[in-house]
């Protein structure tokens, strides 16, 4: 029976192409499998665009995740308030012993 394991892989998608350009999209999974279960839970998400014309240099665009980002500063918000907000009521209630 596996153990607890993260990882974290990337893969290149099929290419499209779009008029003399092929665009390749690449993304990035969290894979994470618990013991004991056959499942687990795996996380896609955009990381990037290959972006290949005939004869020149293969580009890559980045795919910035601004949903994310505004994810993340929400928790980060609600974890300091939340913080605050215990501390307060903490020194209050010493204050008053």
């Amino acid at each position: 029976m596996p153990g607890f394991s993260i990882s974290i892989k990337k893969s290149s998608g099929s290419p499209i192409s779009a008029g003399k350009m092929e665009l390749i999209p690449v993304s990035q999974a969290v894979v994470v499998r618990t013991p004991g279960q056959a499942n687990g839970l795996i996380w896609n998400r955009p990381v990037a665009i290959q972006v290949q014309v005939p004869g020149e240099e293969m580009q890559v665009l980045p795919v910035y995740d601004y949903t994310r980002l505004a994810q993340l500063l929400i928790f980060g918000t609600g974890l300091l308030g939340s913080t605050l907000i215990w501390l307060i009521l903490r020194k209050r209630s010493h204050s008053k012993v």
